[in-house]
C-alpha cells in the first residue's frame, strides 16, 4: 500500500464530500456511467445484458437485475478479464494455505459462505483494496489514535484480535490476511480468530493472546429496531336508492385514514461521511409521514 496513492484516495473523499450533495451524485453517475461502459467491453455476459442500454449515463433503476446462481453459472462469461476462469480460481481457492494470497498475482479472492446452496466467488481488484485500505485507516486506525482507550491499548501491546470466520477465504479473514501479508505495520498487530472453533478453545486462546481491542460481529439482537406501527381506520358509508324497477343508484363515501392519524414513513439511514463525523443532519430521524386523511365521494348507477 503505497502511502502516497493512500493519500490521493483519501483527498478525493475529502474532495468529493465537500463538495456536496450535488457533486457527490454528479461523481456517482459518471462513475455508474463508467462501470457500465467497461462491463459491456470486458464481460461477455453483461454485453448481452446491457445491449439495450444508452450509450451514455444511465441509472440503477435501468440495468437487468442479476442473481448469484446465474453469476456462478456463466463464471468465465461474467469475468471482465480472460486470464481469469472458473477452474483456475477453484484450484486456487481449495488451498487454505493460499488465504490472503492474490490469484494470478492480482485479485483478492473471497468466497461467501454458501448457505444458499450456491458459494459466490468474489474478486478484488488492487484498486478496489486500495480503497478498502485507505478507509479502514481513516474510519478505524486513526479514529484509534485519537480515541480515550489509546494509552491502554499501546500498554497492552496494540494487540487486535479479529474473530471472524476462518478455514477458508471467507471475507473477514481474507481481507486481515492479505493486508497483514502486505504491510507488515500496523497490521502485524492483528491476528485472527476463527469463531467456528469450539468456544472452550477460542476463549483459552484469546486470554493468552490478551488482545487491547477486538474486532468481531455486532451484538445487536435481531430486529432490536423497528419502524413506527401503522394506526389507519378506513371507513365507508353507503346508501342505495331504487329509482325503478331492476335499477340501482348507489352513492358511497370512502374515507382513508378516517381519523387522520399520523402515519410515519421510514427513517432516514443516509449518511454523508467527512472523515470520521456523519454530516447528514437528519440522520436517524423521520422526516415524512403518509398521506393525510382522503375522502372520496363516489355515485355509482346498476341496471
Amino acid at each position: 500500500m503505497n502511502p502516497a496513492e493512500v493519500t490521493a484516495v483519501l483527498w478525493d473523499a475529502w474532495r468529493a464530500q465537500r463538495g456536496g450533495p450535488t457533486a457527490i451524485a454528479r461523481r456517482q453517475t459518471a462513475r455508474l456511467a463508467a462501470l457500465v461502459r467497461f462491463a459491456r467491453e470486458r464481460s461477455p455476459l453483461y454485453r448481452e445484458l446491457y445491449r439495450g442500454l444508452p450509450a451514455g449515463d444511465v441509472r440503477l433503476e435501468q440495468l437487468p437485475p442479476v442473481t448469484k446462481p446465474r453469476l456462478m453459472a456463466d463464471f468465465d462469461a461474467w469475468v471482465t478479464d480472460p486470464a481469469v476462469t472458473r477452474a483456475g480460481i477453484g484450484e486456487f481457492l481449495t488451498d487454505p494455505s493460499l488465504v490472503g494470497r492474490r490469484y494470478r498475482g492480482r485479485y483478492l479472492a473471497i468466497t461467501t459462505s454458501g448457505v444458499t446452496n450456491v458459494r459466490a466467488i468474489l474478486l478484488h481488484d488492487p484498486a478496489a483494496v486500495l480503497r478498502y485500505r485507505a478507509l479502514t485507516l481513516l474510519r478505524g486506525f486513526l479514529p484509534r489514535l485519537a480515541g480515550s482507550t489509546l494509552w491502554s491499548d499501546v500498554r497492552r501491546g496494540n494487540r487486535v484480535a479479529a474473530l471472524v470466520i476462518g478455514g477458508g477465504h471467507f471475507g473477514g479473514a481474507t481481507i486481515f490476511e492479505s493486508a497483514r501479508q502486505d504491510h507488515r505495520w500496523p497490521f502485524d498487530r492483528i491476528r485472527v480468530f476463527s469463531v467456528a472453533r469450539p468456544v472452550p478453545e477460542l476463549v483459552r486462546e484469546l486470554n493468552a493472546y490478551q488482545p487491547a481491542q477486538d474486532g468481531n460481529y455486532g451484538n445487536s439482537k435481531r430486529a432490536a429496531f423497528r419502524l413506527p406501527g401503522r394506526n389507519q381506520t378506513d371507513l365507508a358509508l353507503s346508501k342505495n336508492f331504487y329509482p325503478v324497477a331492476q335499477t340501482r343508484l348507489q352513492f358511497r363515501a370512502d374515507f382513508i385514514n378516517a381519523f387522520n392519524h399520523t402515519q410515519w414513513l421510514a427513517v432516514d439511514n443516509s449518511c454523508a461521511v467527512l472523515l470520521t463525523t456523519c454530516e447528514t443532519s437528519t440522520f436517524g430521524q423521520i422526516t415524512s409521514t403518509r398521506n393525510p386523511r382522503e375522502i372520496q365521494l363516489s355515485l355509482k348507477l346498476y341496471w
